[in-house]
């Protein structure tokens, strides 16, 4: 019984070992949106460089620096794969990812709205 009992607990511990562990940072950060523009909080220590930040899976606009506090990028900026400009009165936004690559040298850092 101990035997079986050390077994599965071996498994687990090996199991949990192999799993997926993220090393991403998350960004402190709030979205708003207007009617013309998104607006990104920044509320990390630091400018977030290269980023990219996509709406809605889709579209997508890299920004070389984002500073700390507020930024309002108008939604015209933003572009899909076939060059078509995103239009806030046609499409929600349902959600808003930013990705900052290698932001510590070797880690990205995310956020998802």
């Amino acid at each position: 019984m101990k035997m079986k009992i050390c077994m599965m607990m071996l498994c687990i511990m090996m199991l949990q070992g192999c799993g997926n562990q993220s090393s991403q940072y998350q960004l402190i950060a709030s979205i708003q949106f207007t009617n013309q523009h998104l607006m990104i909080d920044n509320g990390d220590s630091f400018v977030w460089e290269n980023s990219l930040i996509t709406i809605n899976d889709e579209y997508t606009y890299e920004m070389e620096y984002i500073p700390r506090g507020k930024t309002s990028i108008p939604y015209q900026m933003f572009y899909n794969e076939k060059g078509e400009v995103y239009q806030p009165s046609i499409l929600k936004v349902r959600n808003v990812d930013i990705n900052v690559p290698k932001f510590d040298g070797k880690n990205d850092a995310v956020f998802t709205w």
